[in-house]
């Protein structure tokens, strides 16, 4: 039986080589991937979503925009991000 999931995300390297191996699992049924704004504007992660189905071979993988933004932003988290 396959684990059914949603993968969310902002697709950089790391992410990009996540969601192909997720793609490529025999053990996953991916449903969709929600793209977020992260180190590039969602319009590019959206982007790089799309592009990553279709190099994995799954180009009907559902990719949906989402939040443009950070949900909650404080000074404190960057700094403590920064040191991360």
């Amino acid at each position: 039986m396959t684990r059914k999931i949603i993968i969310d995300t902002d697709p950089g390297q790391d992410d990009a080589f996540a969601i192909l191996l997720a793609l490529a699992s025999p053990e996953l049924e991916v449903l969709g991937v929600t793209a977020v704004a992260g180190n590039v504007p969602l319009q590019f992660t959206e982007k790089n979503s799309r592009i990553i189905c279709e190099l994995a071979g799954k180009p009907q993988t559902r990719v949906y925009a989402g939040c443009d933004r950070p949900i909650s932003w404080s000074r404190r988290n960057m700094c403590m991000a920064r040191r991360a």
